[in-house]
């Protein structure tokens, strides 16, 4: 036979094992949506520009938009992160442009992020911009409201 002392104990522990699953469940969803640049770009990037706001007209910020350098071997990496609709699909852009060289983007509907956009741009200026919409509207939209831009469009920077 069981002590009520011991009943008592054993009821005790399970709720604390329950309310301790409880939390730790509640906080997986927010850890899993957390998504850093640098896991994006992968090994040896280093965040050279952190959290340009992507927002619209009216300054609502959709997500957050980065750039990565990576010295080993001289490449910008680029990468817009979403923090308002995380997990629902909608258009994003992330882009990329190295003066005198290449120009790449990363267009589609995404849930998290849009890229890795990666070039060579060791010793060389880069513009990089991102593009992100509501889930509901389309990149045809005309609609101030619904889109997001960011980032360094018009002049070079971050010249190496």
């Amino acid at each position: 036979m069981i002590s009520s002392s011991a009943k008592r104990a054993c009821v005790g522990t399970v709720l604390t094992m329950t309310a301790f699953a409880g939390v730790t469940a509640a906080a997986m969803p927010a850890q899993a949506a957390a998504t850093s640049a640098r896991s994006i770009c992968g090994s040896g990037y280093t965040v050279q520009v952190n959290k340009v706001p992507v927002k619209t007209h009216y300054g609502d910020v959709y997500g957050y938009l980065y750039l990565l350098y990576n010295r080993g071997n001289g490449y910008n990496c680029v990468t817009v992160v979403k923090t308002k609709f995380v997990g629902k699909a909608s258009y994003m852009t992330a882009a990329l442009d190295v003066k005198g060289g290449r120009s790449h983007t990363d267009s589609g509907n995404f849930k998290k992020y849009a890229g890795p956009v990666r070039l060579e741009a060791a010793h060389k200026c880069v513009k990089y911009w991102a593009t992100m919409f509501l889930p509901s509207s389309s990149p045809n939209s005309r609609n101030q409201s619904t889109v997001a831009y960011g980032g360094s469009l018009k002049t070079w920077k971050h010249c190496r």
